[in-house]
């Protein structure tokens, strides 16, 4: 569970350095465009966190349930309210995740966190796992596909 939880924050520090934020807080420049994929970015970013906040409001509910169910008066109005509420945002936020997995399949992140998801609000961990491992991949062939068109990009500016 631990190194789920690390794989996401070293996802989100991976994803960083590859989108140009440097270390400092400073943008790199590229001449590649870097304004639309910073845009782009920063777009993935806001969605990012706006799915966060339905999980860890879906989380935060789901733990109040926890709570409530070993008492000796149960509130079955406050169990049910609760799950009500958890449950919807942990569907909003897999709808989310599953819309930017569509548009941006591509970015390994999303998936880390997506994991996340499934793992803590869903209690799958075997899926949770499969899918950290598919973003490593997913991030393995990203920075074998850079590197390929650095070497292109060094020949053809050789010639």
């Amino acid at each position: 569970m631990r190194q789920a939880e690390e794989w996401m924050e070293s996802g989100k520090v991976i994803n960083q350095k590859q989108n140009g934020i440097s270390e400092s807080g400073g943008y790199k420049r590229s001449a590649l465009n870097s304004g639309m994929i910073d845009s782009k970015q920063r777009s993935i970013n806001f969605q990012l966190q706006q799915v966060e906040k339905q999980y860890e409001i879906s989380k935060a509910h789901l733990m109040r349930v926890q709570n409530l169910l070993p008492r000796r008066s149960l509130d079955v109005n406050k169990v049910e309210h609760h799950i009500r509420i958890g449950s919807l945002n942990a569907r909003l936020a897999q709808e989310q995740y599953n819309t930017l997995l569509i548009a941006h399949s591509e970015n390994p992140n999303i998936l880390r966190q997506y994991s996340v998801l499934m793992r803590d609000v869903y209690g799958n961990d075997r899926l949770g796992i499969e899918m950290l491992c598919e973003a490593d991949l997913m991030e393995q062939e990203n920075k074998i596909e850079l590197l390929k068109n650095e070497d292109e990009l060094e020949y053809n500016n050789d010639i």
